[in-house]
C-alpha cells in the first residue's frame, strides 16, 4: 500500500524498546528514511566498457532522520544518553492512521549518529536525530503485531486512538 497522500506527518511517531517495554520518544515534525544498497562492482574487461554489479549482493543500510518533539523529559534524556553512550537500540517508526492495513511500522536496530538540540526562545524544544541501522530491518509490521490492551496510548490527528503494547 502506498502512503502517498494518505498520511499526515503528525501521525508518525518514534518509540524505543527499553527495560522490556516500549518508550514513546515523541512525535515527528519531519521524518526521512533512506534505504541504500552499496553494490559490489564486478566490472571486468569483458564488460565492454559498462559497469556491472553483482545481483542480490552488497551492503544494505537504512538511515532515519527525524525532527522530534519529545513526549517526556525521560524520553529526551534516554535519546541523549543513547547518543553519548553510542549504544544500539531497537526502534520503531509508527504510522498511526492506517487502522490495521500494511505499511504501518518499521522496526530496526540502530545507533544514533547525530543529535542536534534546538531550544528556540518562547517555543517548544525539539531535536533533530539521525539513526544508522545495524543489522536487518523489518518493514510493514501490522498493528496487530504490536497493539494490545493496557499499554500506552497514541491518538492520531484523525482522532484514532491506539493502545501500544508494553
Amino acid at each position: 500500500m502506498a502512503l502517498s497522500g494518505i498520511l499526515s506527518g503528525s501521525d508518525v511517531f518514534l518509540r524505543v524498546r527499553t527495560a522490556g517495554r516500549w518508550l514513546i520518544i515523541g512525535g515527528q515534525l519531519s521524518h526521512s528514511q533512506t534505504k541504500s544498497n552499496a553494490a559490489i562492482d564486478i566490472t571486468c574487461k569483458q564488460s565492454g566498457g559498462f559497469r556491472e554489479v553483482m545481483v542480490n549482493e552488497g551492503l544494505q543500510t537504512m538511515e532515519v532522520s527525524s525532527e522530534l518533539i519529545f513526549s517526556t523529559d525521560a524520553a529526551f534524556d534516554y535519546i541523549k544518553t543513547a547518543t553519548t553512550d553510542k549504544t544500539i537500540e531497537l526502534f520503531q517508526v509508527v504510522r498511526g492512521t492506517l487502522s490495521g492495513a500494511g505499511d504501518n511500522v518499521d522496526e530496526f536496530n540502530a545507533m544514533i549518529t547525530s543529535f542536534v538540540e534546538t531550544s528556540p526562545d518562547n517555543d517548544k524544544q525539539t531535536a533533530a536525530v539521525t539513526f544508522m541501522s545495524s543489522g536487518a530491518w523489518f518493514e510493514s509490521l501490522s498493528f496487530s503485531q504490536f497493539l494490545t490492551v493496557g499499554g500506552d496510548t497514541f491518538k492520531t490527528s484523525m482522532g484514532d486512538l491506539f493502545l501500544v503494547r508494553n
